[in-house]
């Protein structure tokens, strides 16, 4: 009689142990299942999305950083080599800066090419591929293309077939020195002797600048930010408002500067001194002073001084940018000057 209650108790204890666990198991499904459930109020879905650049966000205005993100349904855009396929010449899209050569070594040739609608410096050794001077790869815009030799103040080039000079200071220039719409050096002659050359920056560095746009290099060629404000296409310092900033910029011949024009395209007004790199490495003050531009909105400040007793291919501009709050931007910087001795 015993051994039947015991077995009998036992059974009782294994059915309800069986049943709390039945009860418990339906209890966590339900949980798991309801979307009113406690166990996830509070809970937020991962952002898949990828993040953007925190100092693009922070300097993104209105819709500008909607416009600049690539459109998902939109096929991409064709390679650079099969857009190279529209120009059937090379001087629609490289501008000749400057040549150099090894005397009695021809294979020694060597070109500085600009592109200014990508604002890339370009050099071109003889029978190599043209390559970004800053990277030092292959520009897919100008394949096929390769240095065949130098003549007086030009370059021969040839692709296949196709053979094209350029030519340095091949710019349309008048005499008073008005931009007509391509970069390069240009001269204002009297007779045969040059008098004066005009030239846009090959290349730039500055103290600090805004990430890749905005970025020095955006005051290489001539001007091509032509509307007042923040354009991409001009450079910038990191910061406003951030007290004196510089930016020096190189240009391909070496000459005793006379005067220099700077185009500002933002908050103009800021620039307070400028200097040329001597031959001895010293930074010499050519002009320093009270920028006339402040309260434009877009401004070309021209700075005629007197020749200094020494040829140069670099200078320096300095900003106050606390000088006139805002972001203050400079798009091209015009070096004029007299042939170096």
């Amino acid at each position: 009689m015993l051994q039947t209650k015991r077995a009998i108790f036992s059974l009782w204890w294994t059915v309800n142990g069986l049943l709390l666990l039945g009860i418990l198991a339906e209890s966590l499904h339900i949980a798991s299942t309801s979307e009113g459930s406690a166990f996830f109020d509070g809970l937020v879905p991962p952002d898949i999305s990828p993040p953007l650049p925190f100092e693009r966000v922070l300097k993104s205005r209105g819709t500008e950083l909607l416009r600049d993100l690539p459109n998902p349904l939109k096929a991409p855009k064709e390679s650079a080599s099969k857009s190279s396929s529209k120009h059937s010449r090379l001087s629609e899209i490289a501008l000749l800066h400057g040549i150099d050569q090894v005397k009695g070594n021809e294979s020694s040739a060597t070109a500085y090419l600009y592109l200014p609608s990508l604002k890339i410096q370009a050099n071109a050794y003889f029978g190599e591929v043209i390559r970004d001077s800053a990277t030092g790869l292959e520009i897919t815009e100008l394949a096929g293309w390769k240095l065949a030799g130098l003549i007086p103040g030009g370059a021969v080039f040839r692709n296949g077939a196709s053979e094209e000079t350029l030519r340095i200071g091949a710019s349309p220039w008048s005499e008073s020195g008005g931009f007509s719409g391509e970069s390069g050096v240009a001269s204002t002659t009297v007779g045969r002797a040059p008098q004066v050359m005009r030239q846009w920056a090959i290349s730039a560095n500055a103290s600090t600048e805004w990430v890749v746009e905005n970025g020095a290099r955006q005051v290489c060629g001539p001007p091509d930010t032509l509307q007042p404000g923040d354009h991409p296409t001009a450079w910038a310092p990191k910061e406003q408002n951030a007290g004196e900033q510089w930016i020096e910029l190189t240009y391909s011949l070496s000459v005793r500067p006379v005067g220099v024009r700077i185009h500002e395209n933002c908050n103009p007004g800021s620039v307070i001194r400028l200097e040329a790199l001597s031959a001895g490495g010293r930074w010499e003050v050519l002009w320093q002073g009270t920028d006339p531009t402040k309260g434009q909105q877009i401004a070309w400040f021209e700075v005629p001084f007197e020749a200094p007793p020494f040829s140069t291919r670099t200078i320096r501009i300095t900003l106050d940018t606390a000088g006139v709050p805002g972001w203050n931007e400079l798009d091209a910087v015009e070096l004029i000057g007299k042939p170096a001795r």
